[in-house]
């Protein structure tokens, strides 16, 4: 752990990854949406496993004729199929689209401060064929880990959200891109990260293009416990 994410978890602050310093502003990169070799391979490894364990396990339950083989073999199958299913739209978003990217002109942002941003997604091939929508939201969730009894549990609770663009996607088009604005309210919170307790704000944009897409993109933003004059 490097000396400022030390710092700033001794402030309290969230140790956000910085964005990147471009001519035109600051510049955060959603890695949800970016390829992971790491996944990829995890990925495979999940569906080799699925793959080899499952013919022994249902010629197991239907040999031994045993009530709790078959729901066993029934459960893993499904929750198999999920992951096969995530794994799948997983790739194939990373093919279809690069990384969604938002540009704000500064970082951190402080509480009652307005700003102009920009996002922008590219197709990796080809253009939108079909009319589709783009939802850009502002979120602030509260989070609370507690004891109860023997177990440790995690409340969250919205604290702020605000819609604040949806605009219609048109067709003939390769690079996804829009400007907008945000506003903190001036009472906040500041962005706060502890042991116990945590304030996360979000920006999310969703992207729904009919027989392409549907994903959202989602970046946490910093903001200082200082008010914007």
């Amino acid at each position: 752990m490097n000396q400022n994410v030390k710092k700033q978890e001794a402030l309290g602050r969230p140790s956000i990854p910085p964005p990147q310093r471009v001519p035109e502003g600051f510049l955060l990169i959603d890695q949800g949406d970016a390829w992971s070799w790491p996944k990829f391979i995890f990925g495979l490894l999940f569906l080799l496993g699925f793959c080899l364990s499952m013919p022994p396990m249902w010629i197991n339950a239907i040999t031994t004729l045993s009530v709790d083989a078959v729901l066993i073999a029934s459960v893993f199958m499904l929750l198999g199929c999920v992951g096969i299913v995530v794994f799948i739209r997983g790739m194939r978003m990373v093919m279809r689209l690069t990384p969604g990217e938002i540009i704000l002109p500064r970082w951190p942002l402080r509480m009652g401060e307005s700003c102009e941003f920009r996002f922008r997604r590219q197709l990796r091939q080809g253009q939108v064929k079909q009319v589709g929508m783009i939802q850009v939201h502002l979120d602030c969730v509260e989070s609370v880990r507690y004891r109860a009894g023997t177990e440790t549990r995690t409340d969250s609770a919205t604290r702020f959200e605000q819609e604040l663009l949806t605009q219609v996607i048109t067709t003939g088009i390769s690079k996804i891109e829009l400007n907008s604005n945000l506003s903190i309210p001036l009472d906040g919170p500041a962005s706060f990260k502890s042991s116990n307790n945590g304030i996360c704000w979000k920006l999310r944009v969703r992207i729904e293009i009919p027989g392409l897409v549907k994903d959202t993109s989602t970046f946490e933003l910093m903001i200082d416990p200082e008010v914007a004059e």
